[in-house]
């Protein structure tokens, strides 16, 4: 299984990213052995690639990186924001795959970006390492029955059970509020997964590992959310207490459509 991209395909063993091979000139690339988790490896060869210098490849970066020079004298500053914003730029998964992600391009074009501008970057990464390690622990239960899947090429990975039954995976970042109550924040799954069933992770206080797990049914809940201990729409799935048991769980559910 291949995961496209602009100029490079994934290629896949097993659910999980193997190597990386330039479009171009075919050129392979294979992060080091001790890289285990699918974001690092995809990181690494990405990397990899981005000082990869094969003919098309070359002048395909110099004319991103003079798009971004372009906007960086027109507005005086740089954000991956605003390159979403400027119309005619390229999509910001251009920029990743063929010059790295934005820490090195702000070092390549000399630019220092204010205090705290990657928080929300190394927010993520915490919780894709949460949502691998949860998948990666279903996968070694039940290795002959999960499936990790990226439908239509896409980064993010889903679950099929047996085939049959497709499982989004969402992880909730913890945060206290002003009154000291733990609460949860979930953001809108892509409109193409709103119809799976959902395992919900949500977070300790850290944020670092998982608290507790709940099966709901569907994940149509289009606008963010932020759960509470008691909350009404946690009591309309089933609390997953034990890995182990999220096949018969699953099996509730399809019992009662």
């Amino acid at each position: 299984m291949s995961l496209r991209a602009d100029q490079l395909t994934f290629i896949q063993k097993q659910g999980r990213i193997a190597a990386g091979v330039c479009h171009h000139c075919g050129t392979r690339f294979v992060a080091p052995p001790d890289l285990d988790q699918s974001d690092q490896v995809r990181e690494d060869i990405l990397n990899q690639f981005a000082q990869h210098k094969c003919a098309p490849n070359q002048g395909r970066d110099a004319e991103l990186l003079r798009k971004l020079k372009w906007l960086l004298v027109k507005k005086g500053y740089l954000s991956e924001n605003l390159v979403k914003r400027t119309a005619g730029m390229p999509s910001l998964i251009t920029f990743y795959h063929h010059l790295g992600g934005f820490r090195r391009i702000y070092k390549i074009l000399g630019y220092l970006p204010r205090t705290g501008v990657f928080t929300g970057s190394e927010h993520r990464q915490r919780t894709y390492h949460v949502r691998d390690q949860l998948i990666h622990r279903l996968e070694v239960l039940f290795p002959d029955r999960i499936t990790v899947v990226h439908p239509r090429g896409k980064t993010r990975p889903v679950l099929q059970l047996d085939g049959a039954s497709t499982i989004s995976v969402s992880i909730c970042r913890a945060r206290r509020t002003r009154d000291g109550e733990l609460q949860w924040v979930f953001h809108p799954l892509p409109k193409d997964e709103r119809g799976h069933i959902m395992l919900l992770c949500l977070l300790d206080e850290s944020n670092t590992k998982s608290l507790i797990c709940y099966l709901l049914p569907t994940a149509k809940m289009a606008s963010n959310h932020f759960f509470k201990q008691a909350d009404p729409m946690l009591a309309a799935g089933i609390r997953v207490d034990d890995l182990s048991q999220l096949p018969a769980m699953v099996d509730r559910f399809h019992l009662k459509e």
